[in-house]
């Protein structure tokens, strides 16, 4: 997950472009997203999902991604 001014983005890769998935903290489901034509997933930092994340980063909580 890398950090842009005010995007967390999540670099898939190619070949899961366009793709659906199931974004969770632990075992709480946070979201469902698909991946851009780049592969790459965009959360805004400054809403209640973003916050979320940021708050799971920095507390070293794992996240997964579901296909």
């Amino acid at each position: 997950i890398n950090h842009k001014k005010n995007n967390l983005l999540i670099e898939l890769g190619l070949d899961m472009q366009n793709r659906d998935f199931d974004l969770y903290i632990g075992d709480e489901f946070i979201l469902s997203a698909k991946a851009g034509k780049t592969g790459i997933m965009k959360i805004k930092k400054n809403n209640n999902i973003g916050s979320r994340l940021m708050r799971a980063l920095q507390n070293r909580e794992k996240i997964s991604l579901r296909v």
